[in-house]
């Protein structure tokens, strides 16, 4: 692993996914045995339902490779995957949905920007950490993040416009 996605991180996140699929798994091979001994072939039609939901555990635990942009200095980055829902002056708001990938990564080494989450905390390892874009926590489920940035930065998303952790540039200071 690089340094922007420690072991640990990847193999906790890895943890919470394979918790999360073994009830699908229960589900599937309940099914199976109840077809086997009374030969019920409806109980196929809930086992679908547990394969369709085993491969959306996978789906929404998964976790993007950061490729962060050739110049980062003075810039912050989007901490989550997600898309632009709101720009009022020096704040912004990144709504991550459901089905975007979990990771949260560091925006910024700058010391003097907010950025706060709100609904179900996420799970951060680190609130700071020194190397941009690198893996801090991670968030399963809706998420709203909101960046205040203060005023010698200059927003460089639009409203709507969607984002990716550790990779999209979303303000830069000012020279």
């Amino acid at each position: 692993m690089d340094k922007l996605n420690p072991l640990n991180y990847i193999n906790s996140i890895h943890k919470q996914k394979y918790l999360a699929s073994l009830w699908p798994i229960i589900l599937i091979l309940i099914t199976f045995i109840i077809n086997h001994f009374y030969r019920v072939d409806e109980v196929k039609y809930i086992a679908l339902f547990g394969l369709l939901w085993y491969m959306f555990v996978f789906v929404i635990f998964k976790i993007n490779k950061a490729v962060l942009p050739e110049d980062i200095s003075g810039c912050v980055l989007s901490p989550v995957n997600g898309r632009v829902t709101k720009i009022e002056g020096n704040k912004l708001i990144i709504t991550k949905y459901f089905w975007q990938s979990v990771d949260i990564r560091n925006a910024t080494v700058e010391q003097n920007i907010d950025i706060l989450f709100h609904g179900k905390q996420p799970i951060l390892w680190e609130d700071f950490s020194s190397e941009v874009g690198k893996l801090i926590g991670f968030k399963t489920g809706k998420l709203i993040c909101e960046i205040l940035l203060p005023d010698e930065f200059s927003i460089s998303v639009s409203a709507l416009q969607k984002v990716i952790s550790g990779h999209t540039i979303l303000a830069s200071k000012e020279v």
